[in-house]
Formats: structure tokens, C-alpha cells, sequence
């Protein structure tokens, strides 16, 4: 949350410094490579069951038209230690997901912008049980997501900072070998992604 807070003052801060303001720009045939690092919430059964953890992600996008474009993401979703114990072992919780999502951008001023996507994913549910041999229960479950980000880019640089929030919708099985109903007792999940990150832009 700390690092949420100085992400923001950043975001309000240094236009201020910041010597010109910069037309608006498009991303039509550019390629986006962003990272974000943040942290993973939700409510109901899932909290109860395994609480917080945290996320990393990287995502790429492919501009097709001046404020549009797909936005392909790769990230890793560690919710940690198992709060219910299952047969007196104990167990962590991750989740990997592959989401590809349209996306809008808005320049709203200056180096300010908002973007906005949505889309299917696939999500990894993975069980593992550390010990001398580490063991790993997989669930391969479709989903979806959406989500918001605010940017400020710095300068005249193709470098963007980035604060981000996603929500996730996981389908899941009803029977006792699903990672999600085993644990939960619901054939679904959902949880929010919340992230800082540094966007880069090919091109000028």
C-alpha cells in the first residue's frame, strides 16, 4: 500500500517539473512491453481459505489503431500458505494466468492517460505442498477479466509509470479433485489485482 501511495504522489507530482507538454500520441503499429509488480485480494471463500498474497506480471501490446490495441498478459498470482488445512499437510496456493484482452487508451492531458481492457484468460490453479520433494496439483481453468490503469509518461521517452487494477473471474469444476471447490467449496473464484509498473514504447 506504501508503494501505491508513492506511485500516486509520483503521478500528481511530476508534471509539475515536467518542461513541455507533449501532444497526444498514438500507438497504431507500436509495441508495448510493460512489468508490474502488486499485490492480490479478494473476498469470501478464497480469503477465508488462503487470504492475500502477491503478483507479478509482464504484458505486451500490439497497437492497431491510435488508441486501441490487444493487450496480452502473462502473470503469477501467489496467494501463499493454506489458512484450512486438508489431511494435516500443508499446502500453497498459486495461480498463473495467460489473459489477452482489448484495450483503449484515452490521453486525457498532457502526459497523462487511462486505459481500459477486457477478456478471456486461462488460469493455472496450482496446489503445492513444500517439503524435501516439493509436489504440485495443476487445475487449467478458463476465466475472465477486466481492468483500469492510469499512466504518466516521462518526458519525451518512450518510458511510461503505471498504477493498475484488475478483477479476475475463474470458472471452476464442482467436484472434489478442483483445486478451487476442494478448498472452497464454490465452483468459482474471484480475485482483484492491484499493481505498480514501468511501461516501454518501441518507436518514436
Amino acid at each position: 500500500m506504501k508503494n501505491c501511495m508513492v506511485i500516486i504522489y509520483l503521478l500528481a507530482v511530476i508534471p509539475i517539473l515536467a518542461p513541455t507538454e507533449l501532444p497526444a500520441e498514438s500507438i497504431r503499429g507500436k509495441e508495448l512491453v510493460g512489468f508490474r509488480l502488486g499485490t492480490v485480494f479478494n473476498s469470501g471463500e478464497l480469503d477465508r481459505a488462503f487470504g492475500r498474497g502477491s503478483s507479478l506480471e509482464i504484458h505486451f501490446l500490439e497497437g492497431l489503431g491510435s488508441s486501441y490495441g490487444i493487450n496480452i498478459s502473462l502473470s503469477s498470482h501467489g496467494f501463499g500458505e493454506a489458512k484450512i488445512q486438508k489431511n494435516n499437510s500443508i499446502s500453497e496456493l498459486q495461480i498463473y494466468s495467460l489473459t489477452a484482452g482489448f484495450l483503449y487508451r484515452l490521453n486525457i492531458a498532457g502526459s497523462y492517460f487511462l486505459s481500459a481492457e477486457a477478456g478471456p484468460g486461462i488460469y493455472a490453479v496450482t496446489l503445492i505442498k513444500p517439503g524435501f520433494i516439493e509436489l504440485y496439483s495443476n487445475d487449467y481453468q478458463p476465466g475472465l477479466y477486466g481492468g483500469i490503469a492510469a499512466l504518466y509518461k516521462l518526458g519525451s521517452n518512450n518510458i511510461y509509470l503505471e498504477l493498475s487494477g484488475k478483477y479476475h473471474y475463474i470458472f471452476s469444476g464442482d467436484n472434489q479433485s478442483d483445486i478451487i471447490y476442494y478448498y472452497t467449496g464454490r465452483n468459482r473464484a474471484d480475485f482483484f489485482q492491484i499493481c505498480i509498473g514501468v511501461i516501454l514504447r518501441s518507436g518514436n
